[in-house]
């Protein structure tokens, strides 16, 4: 029953490949545009996702008078992590700088860095393809290197033991790190180890140097560990802020007093959309671009699967004797609706697949205005193609089906008649339908036109806008 039902979705292919032809031309545009939007919106919700424990990773950020939240803090936390039941570990580094080395044949490179203490790459779990699985980095010298740092420095990711040096100092490579598969804000060319304890002061408590990161227990909630915080904030912040003049404060009116100075943790997965944190290096979601992407991508979805629909009832003028003889000879209803629907499913399928290949073309090329923002690839993930793969097979039926009900409508009396016309088909001629449909197309495409203006020249302009000062 399949492979005769495929058989004739393929003759069908063969009487009309004019149609089909310009079906799948129109299908593909359309499906290119929405499948690079689709790509920027998986792209924008899907940082930070390279790591096992994202939902029991906080950043611990600084609460300052008159300036509000601020993503430095402390190092000195490191040193009472074992007093803090909550928290599972803790981390303490740099945010990524650029900085130039040399490696052993003397090149000079700028490489992204990220200076950090024994328990990053345990907080931050990246695949550690080559070296200590559990400890990666531990001395002063050590430094863990991503595969395509490895790559652009050494030629070849055999890269244990070699070195690179910055001015007089040097460091040996120890680790090799797999390249995260999802965005981050960590995302560096080269982690070196650099103990923060050292930096221990009594001052220090009251100073914002470092990026701090804390892992907590199972089942500890944020609530619990800001209360936590809290105390921490009146154990070790209040006597060095006021230590000029001693005051015997509870922690509630601690908390409430003009000189108070505290912590704040945010969780990871809300840093990008709900945090207000200033000098995070955590980028902010745009909620507006990622708006008008939707806009975009529904808009060219919804105009190619309405050419779609018009293209595939208007060959019920040549098909309606097809339709007839098959009636005629038996064929149920049911078979046709099969059929029909068939052939929208390889029309959908062949036209996704072109259209991916496009999309993968030009994000190769890079360059454009739109491509600048998707550093995706159309095979980012499995789970993205599994989301592909089920979006064609509903589209198939949503872009199928009203012509698969239409051209299996007719009376096979009617439409083998000397004569018989599209007429014959039952479904309200569908002259209704495609009408309404072509006056919606028409407007979804002047909406797209202009969106795209929109957006091409907002980001012109933030590409070219003059900054009042030469960043070079």
């Amino acid at each position: 029953m399949l492979r005769q039902t495929i058989k004739f979705a393929l003759r069908s292919f063969r009487k009309s490949k004019l149609i089909h032809g310009l079906n799948i031309l129109g299908l593909t545009l359309g499906l290119s545009v929405f499948f690079l939007a689709s790509l920027y919106i998986y792209q924008e919700n899907s940082y930070e996702r390279d790591f096992s424990d994202g939902d029991r990773l906080y950043q611990i950020s600084s609460v300052i008078p008159g300036i509000g939240d601020f993503a430095f803090t402390t190092p000195n936390l490191g040193s009472i992590v074992d007093e803090v039941p909550e928290i599972e570990e803790l981390t303490i580094f740099s945010m990524p700088a650029k900085s130039g080395w040399k490696n052993d044949a003397e090149e000079s490179l700028d490489l992204v860095r990220i200076s950090a203490d024994e328990h990053f790459l345990n907080i931050f779990d990246f695949e550690v393809l080559v070296g200590d699985q559990e400890q990666p980095i531990s001395e002063p010298t050590d430094a863990a290197i991503f595969v395509s740092a490895a790559l652009k420095v050494f030629g070849t990711t055999d890269v244990i033991g070699k070195r690179l040096n910055q001015g007089n100092a040097s460091v040996q490579i120890v680790a090799l790190l797999a390249d995260p598969q999802y965005k981050t804000q960590l995302k560096s060319d080269l982690i070196t180890f650099k103990d923060p304890l050292k930096e221990f002061k009594a001052e220090n408590w009251n100073s914002n140097i470092h990026i701090v990161y804390a892992k907590t227990e199972k089942n500890i909630s944020k609530a619990q560990l800001t209360e936590t915080l809290e105390r921490l904030s009146y154990d070790y912040i209040k006597p060095v802020v006021l230590a000029a003049s001693p005051e015997e404060l509870t922690i509630e009116a601690w908390a409430k007093s003009p000189q108070y100075k505290g912590f704040k943790a945010e969780s990871l997965n809300d840093l990008r959309v709900a945090s207000e944190t200033i000098m995070s290096i955590m980028p902010k979601a745009n909620a507006k671009q990622s708006n008008a992407m939707i806009l975009v991508g529904l808009a060219s979805l919804l105009i190619s699967v309405i050419n779609f629909i018009n293209l595939f009832t208007a060959k019920a003028s040549v098909r309606h004797k097809e339709v007839g003889v098959k009636r005629i000879l038996g064929s149920r209803k049911s078979y046709l609706i099969s059929q029909f629907l068939t052939e929208s499913f390889m029309l959908t399928a062949l036209a996704a697949i072109l259209a991916l290949a496009v999309v993968e073309s030009l994000l190769s090329l890079g360059g454009s205005f739109l491509i600048g923002i998707v550093d995706y690839s159309v095979v980012q993930s499995a789970e993205w193609m599994f989301g592909v793969t089920v979006f064609v097979i509903t589209l198939s039926l949503i872009g199928g089906i009203y012509p698969a009900l239409y051209l299996s409508s007719g009376s096979s009396i009617n439409l083998t008649n000397k004569g018989g016309t599209v007429n014959k088909f039952s479904i309200a001629n569908a002259q209704g339908f495609r009408k309404v449909a072509t006056l919606l197309q028409f407007v979804c495409s002047v909406g797209l036109v202009f969106a795209i203006v929109v957006i091409f020249t907002q980001v012109d302009f933030l590409k070219n806008r003059d900054l009042g000062y030469s960043d070079e």
